[in-house]
């Protein structure tokens, strides 16, 4: 990917002592795990340095990139000519960082504590703002996109069991082999064979999963029950 140089950045900015340094923000427990990842202390450390319009800007990069979209050699260093704030090194800190929350907080759900946590690690409350909105934009997209998502089912498996009696080689065999045939609900019909051995294997399997689905399906986590006020 292109922005692999970005994200790997985790070297602190040649800046005085950092804020996240003794009594700052290493002992903070947050989603983003029980100490500050390196790419969120260097941020901590940026961020005062970062104009607002500079910081939509990547972030504006960030949500695209995680939306799947590749960010290109040009349009990345069409951003480097562009900004007159921080160097380049700065401009990857920054993306890694952002990158970092918004891909945590949206893999882990973390919703509920996520703006506690970030005015915790002393982001500026008015970033703190815009990262809960494209954080917000990101699970919207990503529930959409599962949705969108359809996967054949199947509609019904067939086999029936052969005997090679002979072959060019022996005259007596006896070997049987199992021919399996599953049909999907696209009408799409796929043909293999296994032996006996490898058959038994897959009917255990598909037993011991359905036991497992029966068995989740009993614990009391996945009722739902109503609640009177």
């Amino acid at each position: 990917k292109t922005m692999d140089k970005a994200k790997s950045v985790a070297s602190p900015s040649k800046r005085g002592p950092a804020v996240f340094s003794k009594g700052g923000i290493g002992n903070v427990s947050s989603f983003l795990g029980r100490r500050p990842p390196q790419e969120i202390k260097n941020l901590v450390e940026l961020l005062p340095r970062v104009p607002d319009s500079l910081f939509k800007r990547v972030l504006k990069f960030v949500v695209e990139h995680l939306k799947g979209t590749d960010i290109s050699p040009e349009q990345w260093q069409k951003l480097v000519q562009n900004t007159t704030e921080v160097d380049e090194q700065a401009l990857c800190v920054l993306f890694a960082g952002l990158m970092l929350i918004l891909k945590t907080a949206v893999r882990d759900g973390a919703e509920d504590k996520f703006q506690a946590d970030l005015t915790e690690l002393t982001i500026p409350a008015q970033y703190i703002t815009l990262l809960a909105q494209a954080s917000k934009g990101l699970k919207s997209f990503v529930l959409e996109e599962d949705d969108a998502i359809s996967y054949p089912r199947l509609e019904s498996v067939d086999y029936r069991v052969d005997v090679t009696i002979t072959t060019s080689e022996m005259d007596r065999v006896l070997k049987p082999t199992v021919l399996m045939r599953m049909v999907d609900d696209k009408g799409d019909i796929r043909t293999f064979e296994m032996n006996p051995e490898q058959f038994h294997k897959l009917r255990f399997s598909v037993a011991r999963v359905l036991k497992e689905f029966d068995s989740i399906e009993k614990t009391s986590i996945l009722k739902i029950d109503k609640v009177t006020a």
